[in-house]
Parts: C-alpha cells; structure tokens; sequence
C-alpha cells in the first residue's frame, strides 16, 4: 500500500499509488484528512483518481506550474479549474497532456527546461512544455535530430549544471549518453 511516486505540489505532499492520488491538507504534509470539523474547505486533502481509459498505474510525478502525471500511455496535467480560486478539493482538474507515453524513469528538471522525461520505449527524452496562457501541454522530442543518443536505452537521467549544461543518462547496456 506505499505510494509509487511522490511530489510536492501547491504546498501539498501528493502520494500516488496507482491511478489515484493523495494531497495533503495545505501546509501539513502529514494530514491526509479530508475533511476539518467535518466541513470540507479549500485547505482540505484531496483524493483523486484518473481516468485513463485503461488500466495502468502512474509512473511518476513531476511538479512545475502544474503537477505532470506520467503513465504509459500519455501524461496529465492537474492544476486549478479556475484561477479564481485556491487549490482544493472543489478546484482540481485533471485533463489529458501530450499523450507520448513514458517510461519509470523520474523526470529530469535542468533548470533551462520545465522538465525533461523519457518515452515509454526508453529511446527517447522529450521535454515538458506547459504555457499556462493556453493551458495547453506540449513534448517535444529533444532527441530526434540525434536518435541515436538513447539507442542502449535510458534508465536514469542526471543533470550536470557546470561547466557546461549536460543531461546525462544512463543505459541498460551500461553506457552513458549525453545530451548539451
């Protein structure tokens, strides 16, 4: 019953486990009740679960401007309904991103990109791309000028700041790829 994937998002701990996600209450990340003198209110924890059409687990979190979801078969964004209110158990949503795919491995955050993950056939890095003004989501393929970076197959990703920007990944076949 442990989460499979952890976050913080919106002064919030979320858990996720599944296709369902656990937030904090606002600012107490141990307390996963969900109501407060049994009234709910917008500090509330929120228990959701995703509609995917299929039956598949999450595979990792990655918190920015909105909380990324990554599954198989696509990613999702959660983020407020509308801007008008606070983050709360009346005022989440969860809607369908890109729709790539993705594999386990954690999302990478390089500090020049919201994030960067890896495609479900571990072949490929794509970067997240969210513009609130749309609240649209984009992946962009990062690798396809170079498809052979990935070709031994991603298993972890690193980020090396200094002396020049380097994502770095390692490979099933032992090797190590790089990415400027």
């Amino acid at each position: 019953g442990f989460p499979t994937s952890v976050a913080f998002f919106r002064e919030r701990l979320v858990y996720a486990r599944g296709r369902t996600l656990w937030f904090s209450v606002a600012g107490d990340y141990e307390n996963f009740n969900s109501k407060d003198a049994n009234e709910t209110t917008a500090e509330s924890a929120i228990t959701i679960t995703i509609s995917t059409g299929r039956d598949e687990n999450i595979l990792w979190l990655h918190s920015g401007e909105v909380l990324f979801i990554g599954t198989p078969s696509g990613e999702f964004i959660c983020r407020e309904m509308t801007g008008q209110e606070v983050f709360g158990p009346k005022n989440i949503t969860i809607t369908p991103g890109p729709g790539v795919g993705t594999s386990n491995v954690v999302p990478l955050e390089t500090g020049t990109s919201q994030g960067l993950f890896v495609d479900r056939t571990n072949q490929r890095l794509h970067e997240i791309v969210y513009d609130a003004g749309s609240e649209a989501a984009e992946a962009p393929d990062v690798t396809r000028l170079s498809e052979h970076v990935l070709a031994g197959r991603a298993v972890g990703l690193t980020y090396a700041a200094h002396p020049d920007n380097v994502v770095w990944s390692w490979l099933q076949d032992g090797q190590f790829a790089a990415l400027t």
